[in-house]
Order: C-alpha cells, then sequence, then structure tokens
C-alpha cells in the first residue's frame, strides 16, 4: 500500500507542496470534499480519525483484505528526465456498465523532500510520498475503452527541481459513483 499525500491550500495558502501541484490537490480535496489538515482517507471511502492510529492501522487492513477484480502490472523508467510507464491491465467477471464507472489515473509523488529550513510556518522540513501530478489528468482514463486486458504507455516530463531518485508513480483504479479505490499498484 502507498501513501499519496494532497496537500492543502490551508493553514497556508503559499504552502510550497500545495503551490507545486495546485490543480491536482484543488481537485482532490473538492473530491473528496475536504474541510480540514490533517484528513486520512484510506482507498477513497474509510476516514480514520488521523490522530488515532489504531483507527488508521485497521481501516487499512480492512482494506487489504479486500479481493478484485482487476490486475495491475507495471514498470517505469526516468530516461533523459521523463517518466516512462508501461501498464497491463486485465479486468475479470466485469461486464461495460461496471468499467463506465471506473477511472485509472497515475500519481506521480515524491517519496521524500526534505528542506534545510521550514518552507511553512510549521516547522516541518521533511515530507514524504506528496503529489506531484496526475497522469493523465485529474479526470483519469474510464476502464469502458479496456476489454479483457489493455496494455497502456505513458510519458511525462519531469520537473528539474524533484529528486529523480525519489520519484514513484501509483496507479489506481477508483469507482466515480462511491470513490472507492478498487485496485492500485506501485511503480518502483
Amino acid at each position: 500500500m502507498r501513501l499519496i499525500k494532497f496537500p492543502t491550500n490551508f493553514p497556508s495558502p503559499v504552502d510550497p507542496m500545495y503551490q507545486t501541484a495546485k490543480q491536482y490537490c484543488d481537485y482532490r480535496m473538492n473530491f473528496y470534499q475536504i474541510l480540514f489538515a490533517p484528513t486520512i482517507i484510506v482507498d477513497g471511502i474509510l476516514r480514520p480519525v488521523p490522530t488515532d492510529s489504531n483507527q488508521i492501522r485497521n481501516a487499512i487492513i480492512q482494506r487489504l483484505q479486500s479481493a478484485s477484480d482487476y490486475w495491475i502490472s507495471d514498470s517505469s523508467d526516468i530516461i533523459n528526465n521523463g517518466l516512462f510507464i508501461k501498464l497491463n491491465i486485465e479486468t475479470k467477471n466485469i461486464n461495460n456498465s461496471e468499467l463506465e464507472d471506473l477511472i485509472l489515473r497515475i500519481a506521480i509523488v515524491e517519496t521524500e523532500i526534505e528542506y534545510q529550513i521550514p518552507p511553512g510556518s510549521n516547522g516541518e522540513t521533511k515530507f514524504y510520498d506528496v503529489a506531484r501530478i496526475i497522469l493523465p489528468s485529474n479526470e483519469g482514463f474510464r476502464l469502458s475503452e479496456l476489454k479483457g486486458h489493455k496494455s497502456l504507455t505513458f510519458e511525462n516530463s519531469l520537473d528539474s527541481t524533484w529528486n529523480l531518485s525519489k520519484i514513484r508513480a501509483v496507479s489506481f483504479i477508483q469507482k466515480e459513483s462511491t470513490k472507492e479505490i478498487i485496485q492500485s499498484c506501485i511503480h518502483n
């Protein structure tokens, strides 16, 4: 399981993590109706209390026990500051009406960012699993266009200020109607 942190514009609208990925963070804040930070959402549907580690752990364990009718395999490489991602997606026992509700998204995250001087007002200098971009877009890619097994390739230029050795991609399939993430895959 991989975390994706979408920084908010509160308490500071000039937070550099938020500013770098503003369009993606704003989209996800609206999508999940985020009103306060921190907010933790496990697989798009469970909202444990962010300060209760037992609730968080139990939510993760609950979701890890869920079966899926999808299979994703992947590979990713960074070549000349470009990220190339190849996905193989297989759907099983799914009819077209169910596929209409499913969206594939790929979050590009930087797994660790460290500043010598805190960039914000809360004293934090280390940030983990921060969303940088979403591929192919915030709207994603509808799985209804897939029949059985499909290979997809994505290419995107990476910001030269990012630490390329810390860049990872997290693919996830999400039900648009319920927001539930039903399958995810981490690219190493």
